[in-house]
């Protein structure tokens, strides 16, 4: 129920707001789709013989938009319209993986709502999303910052 709240607080979000963004040419939407096939051959122990083959095709869908309200405030939302194995059964899978307002105050930028968990080369964090307060602020060549994020529901 969460998921599907959130999928049309969304959306509606970025209904409501795009009226008047695209007559004022603030809106920019953008997107990726993901078509996988996998393919693996003796799967679990090279030495055994029997087919244990395994194959799968999957696929993701995603739509993002940016609206700038003004100079200081936009508002950013991705949406994941499907994630999940052909043929699966499970039906079409959809959730609000991005919407956050990124806001110029203070002397810095704030992010506040569900963004990018990750810091600099996205190493060890490439994709993880998380609900946090995000304060950035530079002087001169360094940039400082600082977050809360809720880690539990």
């Amino acid at each position: 129920m969460k998921k599907a709240l959130s999928f049309a607080v969304a959306l509606g979000l970025v209904a409501g707001m795009a009226s008047t963004a695209v007559a004022a040419d603030n809106l920019s939407i953008s997107g990726d789709a993901r078509l996988r096939g996998v393919y693996k051959n003796n799967n679990w122990d090279a030495s055994d013989m029997t087919a244990d083959k395994t194959q799968k095709m999957d696929q993701r869908y995603r739509v993002a938009a940016d609206i700038a309200v003004n100079d200081d405030v936009k508002v950013s939302t991705r949406l994941v319209l499907a994630d999940d194995v052909f043929e699966s059964g499970s039906g079409l899978s959809h959730s609000v993986d991005r919407a956050h307002m990124t806001i110029k105050m203070f002397g810095g930028t704030w992010l506040l709502g569900r963004q990018d968990a990750s810091w600099g080369n996205k190493f060890l964090g490439w994709g993880n999303g998380a609900d946090r307060v995000k304060a950035v602020y530079k002087a001169g060549d360094l940039t400082f910052g600082g977050y809360l994020e809720k880690k539990a529901e």
